[in-house]
């Protein structure tokens, strides 16, 4: 990428897995964002892009979903966005310009969060005909939260502002405010809680999301590793009971991976400093070598 504020972007001291193979040869950017200004419950995402990596190192860069081999030859890690000090703003605009470039380029992307209020960055390349897929326990739709429009449980609410509420799904959220249900069913916008998922179980909530994809041609995929339940997943910035397991995640995952229509990812509120023993950032860092079997 052609990045004219040097100051703003720093490498990181291992790539993504270890690898960084030419770009001119890859298929996939990666942009680690450390944002950590909203995060209610404990701080430490920041911390969350390097760690990921240094779990990517030690998995076998084989897919679970695909049973095939990954090719490290397809992703290039840009290395990290460094947030702009008490401007969250600013930085979702930079993470905006940097998503932007990238579909000029022809680029997938993953970001690696971070906190969930880097998401809103996306708004600028969701088209008429994109689909945005948000795994969360939470909704994420307050109007405000204390006494802010800009974090991280409103990032939702303000990209469904200017974004066509119909294009948007939920998927494992259970945990919502009076408020954020009442404005769901007012801008039905489609939920598949973790309740509706036991019920349905893995296969059928993949079939009804692969319906719900034939009507798009590109999918966005944001996944808040709090949409596991705490015990596959226990450092995140705020943790929910009933979550997901990493097997009933998968199966539905792969089943919007094999659509090809994927254009981004971004894996975000991994907590190192509430983690035990990398066990969320493995998971993380799992995820995303799932998605290079397929973007």
């Amino acid at each position: 990428m052609v990045n004219t504020v040097w100051t703003l972007w720093r490498t990181p001291a291992k790539p993504f897995g270890g690898y960084n193979p030419p770009r001119e040869e890859s298929i996939v950017s990666l942009l680690g964002v450390p944002l950590d200004t909203s995060v209610s419950f404990a701080p430490g995402t920041r911390l969350a892009p390097t760690r990921i990596r240094e779990a990517a190192e030690s998995l076998e860069w084989f897919s679970f979903i695909s049973e095939t081999p990954v090719s490290e030859e397809k992703i290039y890690d840009e290395g990290d966005l460094v947030p702009k000090p008490n401007d969250v703003n600013e930085t979702i605009a930079l993470v905006s310009d940097f998503l932007s470039e990238m579909r000029k380029e022809n680029r997938k992307t993953i970001l690696l969060g971070g906190e969930h209020t880097l998401t809103m960055a996306v708004e600028k390349i969701l088209g008429k005909k994109t689909l945005l897929i948000v795994f969360d326990a939470h909704a994420d739709m307050r109007d405000e939260y204390l006494s802010s429009k800009i974090n991280h449980a409103t990032f939702l609410r303000r990209i469904s502002e200017n974004f066509p509420s119909e294009n948007i799904v939920l998927v494992g959220t259970r945990a919502l405010s009076v408020e954020e249900e009442n404005y769901i069913k007012q801008e039905g916008i489609k939920t598949f809680s973790s309740r509706r998922i036991w019920s349905y179980g893995p296969s059928e909530t993949g079939n009804k999301l692969e319906r719900i994809c034939e009507e798009y041609d590109e999918i966005y995929i944001s996944i808040d590793m709090d949409v596991f339940d705490p015990a596959y997943a226990p450092g995140v910035g705020t943790p929910e009971p009933l979550g997901l397991d990493p097997f009933s995640f998968m199966s539905i995952y792969g089943r919007l991976l094999r659509t090809k229509k994927v254009i981004g990812i971004d894996v975000v509120e991994t907590n190192p400093l509430l983690d035990n023993g990398y066990q969320t950032s493995f998971l993380a860092a799992k995820i995303i070598v799932e998605a290079l079997g397929f973007l």
